[in-house]
């Protein structure tokens, strides 16, 4: 039996009905399949009803990223985990495949270390050091 691993963005626009109907397709006639998906857009939705906006940085190299505090942790996880997550479960579920939600941390599935400092710059390409282990400070450079 084959597994295809399939990722779903997360960005705005995204209609996940259809991705998934063809993916219940693809399971139903005996392909194993693993979703791995986003949430960006969601998760912005969310934040800025939650009154906690997202801020985004940008590193020397011109690479965009979102700036992850503990609040922002905690509605990625909403989303991601709870929202997005079991709404594909459902969606699958419906229409026969047996599918289960999991996410990175549960059962330790995946593992980071937190960056000591992240260098980004600022709209006038100043560079700062951002320090997440001292109270979120960014430092000048």
């Amino acid at each position: 039996m084959t597994t295809i691993v399939i990722k779903i963005g997360g960005g705005e626009g995204i209609e996940l009905g259809p991705i998934l109907d063809e993916i219940a397709e693809l399971v139903n006639s005996g392909t194993r399949a693993v979703i791995v998906h986003g949430g960006s857009h969601e998760t912005n939705v969310v934040s800025e009803q939650l009154g906690n906006p997202p801020t985004f940085i940008k590193s020397p190299s011109g690479h965009e990223s979102r700036r992850t505090d503990r609040r922002t942790l905690e509605i990625f996880e909403m989303v991601y985990c709870g929202k997005t997550n079991k709404g594909i479960v459902e969606h699958l579920q419906t229409r026969g495949v047996n599918a289960v939600g999991l996410s990175g941390i549960d059962g330790g599935l995946w593992k980071g270390k937190r960056k000591g400092a992240i260098r980004a710059v600022d709209g006038q390409r100043s560079a700062a050091t951002i320090c997440p282990a001292r109270s979120n400070r960014a430092t000048p450079r």
